[in-house]
């Protein structure tokens, strides 16, 4: 398995079917994990399957994300000094998992990383990813986040102006069943 299969790879057409050939049970969560905050989620069930053609990983779960986002995801994920958690974030460096999440991703498109091209990132939360691949690559960087406190932080707190919109529900209406 390496990124050269990508391109033969239909996984975000088939992830929806969890028997499908190319789709792996990676893990899954009947209860929510021990550390996540408090979101009361009825009926947890999530499933991260992985795509054995090219390793992407792809989260199923029966989550309304439309509601989900507008019960203060923020607040209840991160409180209300975003800035505070952000910066506490970046500051661990190598010992995060967004360092990682970056580094992965670098690898992954290493192709294209002097290239110029456009990236969105989909629940651009704290922000945290495109902040760090800003300092890294010339693309065109995009969050879309639903979560209208992240998009205020991104806005005023990490002047990240270009870079944000908030995410209207015609955005979930695309997502709704999958």
């Amino acid at each position: 398995m390496n990124s050269n299969n990508t391109k033969n790879c239909n996984c975000f057409e088939n992830f929806k079917n969890l028997k499908d050939k190319f789709n792996e049970l990676f893990c899954q969560y009947k209860l929510a994990p021990p550390l996540e905050p408090k979101y009361e989620i009825k009926n947890y069930d999530r499933k991260i399957l992985r795509c054995k053609l090219c390793g992407h990983f792809t989260a199923k779960h029966k989550i309304k994300v439309n509601e989900f986002y507008k019960k203060n995801y923020s607040v209840i994920s991160h409180g209300k000094k975003m800035k505070i958690k952000f910066d506490k974030i970046i500051n661990l460096k190598s010992s995060s998992d967004n360092y990682h999440r970056v580094k992965r991703f670098l690898i992954f498109f290493k192709h294209f990383k002097k290239k110029k091209i456009s990236l969105l990132d989909v629940g651009s939360g704290l922000s945290i990813f495109i902040f760090a691949l800003q300092k890294i690559v010339k693309w065109q960087l995009t969050g879309i986040e639903p979560d209208i406190n992240f998009v205020k932080s991104a806005h005023s707190i990490f002047k990240l102006d270009p870079f944000f919109k908030g995410c209207s529900s015609i955005f979930f209406e695309y997502f709704k069943n999958s």
